[in-house]
């Protein structure tokens, strides 16, 4: 018997362990409350839970598929995420969010052919923006959001 190993099967089952290492975690080391008065451990249990479930979906599409078998790693894509979530990182402390959300971006959509300069721009200019919005104006968190450390 032959199993039907995919790029959905693999990441199904990641995500859906992921979600359930974070679900248990929660459970177990922080206190969950009510819905009146939410402890810490509330909100990752349900994005846990989201997680988990999103997983599975993935799964069992990836089961019903029929292409199966060789499966290849895409080297650049991982390394360009990565880079692109260690970026963000570092660039956040010294410059602040706005660029490191550029930083963040720019090799993403950068490693994406299809897309144009402008549409590239654009995709970075509009997360910002967001990142702006709901951030700032809507959460009203104590965020940098530019810091010139010189």
């Amino acid at each position: 018997m032959r199993y039907k190993i995919n790029k959905n099967t693999i990441s199904g089952l990641v995500l859906s362990a992921l979600g359930l290492f974070f679900m248990l975690y929660s459970m177990s080391n922080y206190r969950i409350g009510t819905l009146q008065q939410m402890g810490p451990g509330l909100f990752p249990i349900i994005m846990g839970s989201i997680l988990f479930v999103l997983g599975m979906m993935n799964f069992l599409q990836g089961l019903s598929e029929t292409n199966w078998g060789k499966m290849e790693f895409e080297f650049r894509s991982f390394v360009t995420i990565i880079g692109s979530i260690v970026c963000f990182g570092i660039v956040v402390p010294v410059f602040g969010v706005i660029p490191a959300v550029v930083c963040m971006l720019l090799p993403a959509v950068m490693a994406e052919s299809r897309l144009s300069l402008l549409e590239s721009a654009l995709i970075i200019l509009t997360m910002s923006v967001v990142v702006y919005i709901v951030f700032e104006v809507l959460l009203h968190m104590p965020l940098r959001l530019f810091r010139y450390p010189f």
